[in-house]
């Protein structure tokens, strides 16, 4: 069983994941948004849920509803301030998660931000509670690969045909040299 916590279900972007979630057996849901929606059925706030929660319910911010997770999802709105997005909420869901993340869990940021945000505001924040230094992986929708395993497979058939890249000794530049090395890439 997976356990996927999602902080801020209440977006379409979370509508629809929960929706998918929830009809996932081998997932175990975590729907955690702000304490005005706290305590109330998934049903009630995203009514295109009804006859699919479960009776799944709300919580605010009950470190047991984050406890363990093996996934979370960040889906929190950023409206525009003055022409750029307000990342206040998603300062939040980071900070929110940040206690329960341990080595091996996955967080995803699926807010409407600039690019960068994962790296420059949600990764600082993760790493300054957990001490961890979180990796970001993103490839052409046009790689055939959804896991590191079908990546490396791919990489390993197409010897030449890939780089990496990332400022020199950043992390991103750091974990590609060592995947390279570790995988016989």
């Amino acid at each position: 069983m997976t356990k996927v916590a999602i902080v801020g279900a209440s977006g379409y972007s979370g509508e629809v994941l929960v929706k998918l979630l929830l009809a996932h057996p081998q997932v175990e849901l975590a729907a955690v948004t702000s304490r005005s929606q706290a305590g109330k059925p998934l049903a009630q706030v995203i009514p295109a849920l009804r006859g699919a929660d479960k009776g799944l319910k709300f919580s605010d911010s009950d470190p047991a509803a984050l406890a363990g997770f093996d996934i979370a999802v960040i889906s929190v709105p950023t409206p525009l301030q003055q022409s750029q997005p307000d990342l206040s909420a998603i300062e939040g869901a980071a900070s929110l998660l940040a206690p329960h993340v341990r080595r091996g869990c996955c967080v995803v940021l699926e807010s409407t931000t600039y690019p960068g945000t994962t790296t420059e505001l949600v990764g600082p924040i993760l790493s300054s509670v957990t001490g961890l230094v979180p990796v970001v992986l993103m490839v052409s929708k046009n790689v055939k690969a959804n896991t590191l395993q079908d990546f490396i497979a791919e990489v390993r058939a197409n010897p030449g045909k890939y780089t990496f890249g990332g400022g020199y000794g950043s992390p991103p530049h750091v974990m590609g040299a060592w995947m390279n090395k570790l995988k016989d890439l």
